[in-house]
């Protein structure tokens, strides 16, 4: 019996311009955010993760839900990833804002753990 493969999916570096923020310019002018993403689970048979529709699914999904809190974004990401792939067990999802400050970039990163 061949044994269970423990696969990692990265999406790295997924830039793109939305709306996302609590304030009201961050409401009216889109953004730069980058976004990266790692997605477990365990290659067996036919079970893959198709990196074309995560990279998909997160541009899509930032950009039509216009998230006003970084929480609301991670969040909703890793539950609407899982529902794709119920093959991932655990999952990175992680949003960069890099021109909020001058001198840094800050971010949000959820890792979730799934039964």
């Amino acid at each position: 019996m061949k044994p269970k493969q423990e696969m990692a999916v990265r999406v790295r570096d997924l830039t793109f311009d939305t709306i996302i923020g609590l304030l009201p310019i961050e409401r009216e002018k889109p953004q730069r955010v980058i976004v990266n993403c790692t997605l477990y689970y365990q290659c067996k048979n036919e079970v893959f993760i198709d990196y074309s529709l995560v990279k998909d699914y997160l541009i899509t999904t930032i950009q039509r839900k216009q998230f006003k809190k970084l929480e609301e974004g991670v969040v909703f990401l890793t539950e609407g990833l899982k529902d794709l792939f119920p093959s991932i067990y655990c999952s990175e999802v992680e949003i960069i804002k890099p021109h909020i400050f001058d001198n840094c970039n800050v971010s949000l990163c959820l890792t979730q753990k799934f039964k």
